[in-house]
């Protein structure tokens, strides 16, 4: 089953959820894949909430919860408890600006041997040498109705931080977006590029973007993206990576 989960929403601006989510973007916000794949479904629970202040021009959101990495039927599963504070602000109608701080906590992964590993990370008798335990920033900057041939902008980066390993232990993406903002009709198109360097011990290698090198830790190197709408339902996309 690809996922199954259930949601609530009491309260204006907050929602819980249990189970296998359906994205990893439902659940944390992620301005680029470094670390997570669009693919992965986390498992477990979570808590999003989202306010924003009567006359203002920003909000203030917060993204927590428990996931389950493995399920072993001896010893204890390994987890992950994850909390991200950010803040979104309309700077002006045309420029905006968000950015977050994520800390992840991991629990019985030193010594465990997790499922879909590219086994890339250090290891110790078979196992993981590190605790991941680390610290996560990103921001995105948001220009709009620029100019009628490039009406919007956007720049955007993450960075991680283990700090366990004395070596091999930061990564960080940089990018940038310009063209439509959505495709949704002939004509309309979106270039994106990015360079990234995520070092061997900066984070799990079962989670970073499957495409940029078979989702190793370890690499460095360039994505260029651009799409083209053909139709109403119909795009072009072409996707070239170059890694090592």
């Amino acid at each position: 089953m690809d996922y199954a989960y259930a949601e609530y929403f009491g309260i204006k601006g907050l929602t819980i959820w249990g189970g296998k989510y359906k994205g990893i973007k439902k659940a944390i916000w992620r301005p680029s894949d470094l670390l997570w794949d669009s693919d992965l479904r986390p498992e477990g629970m979570g808590i999003k909430f989202n306010h924003s202040p009567q006359s203002c021009n920003f909000s203030i959101f917060t993204n927590t919860g428990l996931w389950i990495l493995n399920e072993v039927s001896s010893g204890a599963d390994t987890l992950m408890f994850y909390i991200q504070q950010g803040v979104n602000w309309n700077i002006t109608e045309n420029i905006s600006f968000k950015t977050a701080v994520a800390y992840y906590n991991t629990s019985s992964v030193k010594g465990a041997t997790l499922k879909h590993s590219s086994r890339t990370n250090t290891l110790e008798n078979g196992g993981l040498k590190y605790d991941y335990d680390v610290w996560a920033p990103s921001l995105e900057l948001k220009l709009k109705n620029l100019t009628e041939f490039v009406p919007y902008i956007t720049l955007f980066g993450d960075y991680i931080n283990n700090p366990e390993p004395d070596d091999e232990n930061q990564g960080y993406l940089v990018g940038l977006k310009f063209g439509d903002k959505e495709i949704k009709r002939f004509g309309n198109w979106q270039f994106k590029y990015m360079y990234r360097r995520l070092e061997k011990d900066a984070w799990l290698d079962v989670f970073p973007d499957s495409d940029a090198y078979g989702g190793r830790t370890g690499v460095k190197g360039h994505e260029v993206e651009f799409k083209f709408g053909l139709a109403k339902y119909l795009t072009l996309g072409l996707d070239y990576y170059h890694m090592e």
